[in-house]
């Protein structure tokens, strides 16, 4: 029942700039149709579970479902960078207490899950599809810090992402992953 749910407005990412795991989303893969979906990629993360922590694996303990999912262009920033807006539900009645902190603003922090096809380097290219696997000396898949070659920061592109989930967490990969806890909705009557 909706009235059972809290909303909260996540942006889940900006394009184009890595997060702390060394990872970036270009713009030109989140506006990508992904024809097996039948959407576009930044798209792929509605109707998808929300967890606390990432532990997700098993889809009957989600704590909720990401009710929709924006992309929407960042205004007051240098260059043309755009951002992805989930509005993630939480319900009160699979974790009241999960919901409780988001309602204190105690927990205000989310990270998403996506999975892709493979990584491109930032500075030259080289596709990057498993961690052992050769692409080039710049970055490598599992990288946690920055690299710098020539005046270039090092970092993967990710390439064809799918959204799969989005979760409650006390530390972001994107500082932009926290929420105001008077933007949260609440559902009831």
């Amino acid at each position: 029942k909706l009235e059972d749910y809290v909303v909260v407005p996540v942006i889940i990412m900006p394009s184009d700039l890595p997060n702390r795991n060394c990872i970036a989303f270009p713009y030109q893969e989140l506006a990508k149709a992904n024809p097996e979906f039948g959407l576009l990629a930044y798209q792929t993360w509605r109707a998808k579970p929300t967890f606390i922590d990432h532990v997700n694996k098993d889809h009957t303990k989600s704590k909720g479902i990401i009710f929709s999912s924006m992309l929407r262009r960042m205004h007051g920033v240098h260059g043309d960078l755009w951002k992805v807006v989930c509005l993630a539900g939480y319900d009160r009645n699979r974790d009241p207490e999960l919901v409780n902190q988001i309602l204190t603003g105690e927990r205000n922090s989310y990270s998403m899950g996506a999975w892709t096809t493979h990584f491109t380097c930032s500075v030259c290219g080289a596709v990057h599809r498993q961690p052992n696997e050769p692409g080039c000396n710049h970055v490598k898949i599992g990288m946690t810090s920055f690299t710098q070659h020539d005046g270039k920061l090092g970092y993967l592109d990710s390439r064809n992402p799918v959204g799969f989930e989005l979760s409650s967490v006390t530390v972001p990969a994107y500082q932009s992953a926290v929420t105001d806890p008077h933007a949260t909705i609440k559902m009831w009557a």
